[in-house]
């Protein structure tokens, strides 16, 4: 990314915008420190276990940020998450000088706000990000048909890849 933005120039862009999801949120966590384009960066990364959770995802956890890149984490609530309740300790807590930390809501829209969900309540806060259509199913599938839509109707519109990422660009 840092190369493909470098090669051609961007005067109307005012900054890269790098979201990401669960395991997205890690991808574009590590892009974050990598950044050296001459635009600022502007990563979200959204109930990611940026901790890491063991062997099973070898991650390094970012420990700097450079001073054009801003970085907000939107944490779930630990014992809502369906991905990490489990686990003893909150994969989503790290210290990471510069970030700005959101600690999502219990409830969006009258329902539990848990992993899937945070990406439509993050879209809801986000300047310029369009909300995807609702989906009508039963409440044991709802979660998993949301997701599944939000990301199927991003990667439509060229804005998210398989992995859980989103790259917009933001001009004046």
């Amino acid at each position: 990314m840092n190369e493909r933005l470098s090669q051609a120039p961007f005067p109307d862009l005012d900054r890269v915008r790098l979201i990401g999801h669960s395991y997205g949120g890690v991808l574009v966590a590590a892009s974050a420190e990598r950044w050296q384009g001459s635009v600022p960066l502007e990563v979200h990364a959204i109930a990611a276990p940026l901790a890491g959770v063991g062997e099973r995802c070898p991650y390094r956890t970012p420990s700097m940020l450079p001073p054009e890149v801003a970085f907000h984490e939107w944490r779930t609530r630990h014992q809502l998450d369906g991905a990490f309740r489990s686990m003893p300790v909150d994969p989503q807590v790290i210290e990471l000088p510069g970030s700005n930390v959101t600690r999502l809501p219990a409830t969006y829209n009258g329902r539990r706000l848990g992993h899937n969900w945070s990406v439509s309540w993050v879209a809801d806060m986000l300047p310029g990000i369009r909300q995807v259509p609702s989906v009508r199913a039963t409440d044991q599938t709802l979660d998993r048909i949301d997701a599944r839509h939000a990301r199927t109707s991003l990667r439509d519109r060229g804005l998210a890849s398989q992995s859980g990422c989103i790259l917009s660009t933001v001009g004046r």
